[in-house]
């Protein structure tokens, strides 16, 4: 069996970040904590994630059949590092 790749990888650029979200152990990631760890470039960084459609960001989000209501910063499901 064959994995199918990603048709939208992992940009080099954007990876430290994607795995900052991981670091922090967070979920969702509050997005003023994102914003002031990387100020004063926050809010382009996560324009461009968003807009790589590597994260999704806002107050409600349905996993695995349930809403979750709380705030905040989501990773694209195959970029979440398990422990």
């Amino acid at each position: 069996m064959t994995m199918k790749k990603n048709p939208n990888p992992l940009k080099p650029s954007l990876a430290r970040y994607v795995d900052y979200i991981n670091n922090t152990g967070q979920v969702p990631l509050k997005t003023e904590h994102f914003d002031e760890d990387w100020e004063p470039a926050g809010p382009m960084i996560r324009q461009n994630l968003r807009a790589g459609g590597y994260i999704t960001e806002g107050p409600a989000f349905i996993s695995n059949g349930e809403l979750d209501c709380s705030d905040g910063i989501r990773l694209r499901p195959d970029l979440v590092r398990r422990a």
